[in-house]
Parts: C-alpha cells; structure tokens; sequence
C-alpha cells in the first residue's frame, strides 16, 4: 500500500489479517554454544529464572511450562493461571506457544 497519494488503495480483508498476525507474532531465537539439552532444560524447566517481569501479574510470580500450556503460579494467592496453550512442540527444537487473550500481564512486543 502506497500512503503518499490521496488515491491509495486500501488493504484488502486478507492483508489486514495477515497485517495482524504478523504483528501479534513474537519469536525468539536461541544460539548458545551450550549442549542443546542442557539449553532446552534452561529454557523450559528454568522459566521462572528468565521471564520478564512486565509480562507477570506478580513480582513473586511462578512462571512454567507444563504438558500442554504456559502457567503462572502467584505466590500470594495460591492460585494458577494459564498463560498460554503450547501448540507446536519439538523437544529440543521449538516451542510455540498461543497466548491466552488478556492472560499476560505486560503483553507481548
């Protein structure tokens, strides 16, 4: 789409849908020169060590990956939240996860 003449076109219904999955899309690539069990075992067993506050409800917040979602444990109230749903996984490889709407707390980039 051209912006700079008063006579653009307007985005059809399938570029504003992939417009939007593009943008609601975060990744993250990993490369380390660890053994990749041992970077797998960091990443999915040591969550709660690296996920960034903004994205917890709270400061003492338990983050993990279980079988088949993403959940948040909160210190305070004892309760569990899911996060997210996994929808690929590949042990070793990749992880993909759908957030659950309004569930993170700070939003995804």
């Amino acid at each position: 789409m051209n912006d700079l003449f008063s006579h653009a076109l307007q985005p059809t219904e399938a570029e504003k849908s992939a417009q939007a999955a593009a943008a609601a899309s975060s990744a993250l690539y990993i490369r380390s020169e660890m053994p990749v069990d041992e970077l797998w075992t960091a990443f999915t067993e040591y969550t709660h060590l690296w996920w960034p506050r903004e994205l917890k409800r709270g400061e003492e917040s338990y983050v993990e990956f279980a079988e088949t979602h993403l959940l948040e444990e909160e210190e305070d109230t004892a309760g569990t939240g899911i996060l997210a749903e996994i929808v690929h996984l590949v042990v070793e490889d990749v992880i993909a996860v759908r957030p659950l709407e309004n569930q993170l707390a700070g939003g995804l980039p």
